[in-house]
């Protein structure tokens, strides 16, 4: 984000499969709206080998999305990393 913010960047087109769209958009408006950059999804048909996402998927993104714009963490690579350490060796 730090190098589309520099590149004075204030618009994106976000192309992806229909069946990721949803998760990407919402992530998309998230993180680069937060920079005032405005995200256009461009969804690609992906004919009989779509795999939808789960609502749980959709949302879990979006707050860990959400975290990242608070906190500048990535909560994924923090949990993980916490188990690494817990892990029993």
């Amino acid at each position: 984000m730090a190098e589309l913010k520099q590149r004075q960047v204030r618009h994106l087109l976000l192309v992806t499969g229909v069946d990721h769209m949803p998760r990407a958009s919402l992530v998309g408006h998230i993180v680069a709206g937060s920079r005032g950059i405005q995200v256009t999804p461009v969804p690609v048909d992906c004919a009989d080998v779509c795999v939808w996402e789960s609502p749980l998927k959709v949302a879990a993104d979006a707050l860990r999305a959400v975290i990242w714009v608070v906190s500048g963490q990535d909560v994924k690579r923090l949990v993980l990393a916490q188990s690494r350490a817990e892990a029993p060796r």
